[in-house]
């Protein structure tokens, strides 16, 4: 699963290094930076909905509407 994903951004890669905009090719320096940029974006996100629930689930749990039980992540 993994290789067809990197296969399929190599071939992404390739695209965006063969298209030509306003006279100038990309260089292979700018598409990883853009490309590291949107998944230091993406799991940025992912952290945030992450601390997101943590908070809720420790509210629900300071106000009695949760236990520990049925919550395992908490237990940690």
């Amino acid at each position: 699963m993994a290789s067809s994903v990197y296969s399929g951004n190599c071939r992404n890669m390739s695209i965006f290094l063969s298209a030509d905009f306003s006279g100038e090719l990309i260089q292979t320096g700018d598409v990883l930076r853009a490309e590291t940029s949107l998944l230091n974006h993406q799991m940025n996100h992912l952290k945030a909905l992450y601390d997101h629930s943590i908070g809720k689930a420790r509210l629900k749990l300071a106000l009695g509407e949760l236990t520990l039980e049925h919550c395992e992540i908490l237990r940690e």
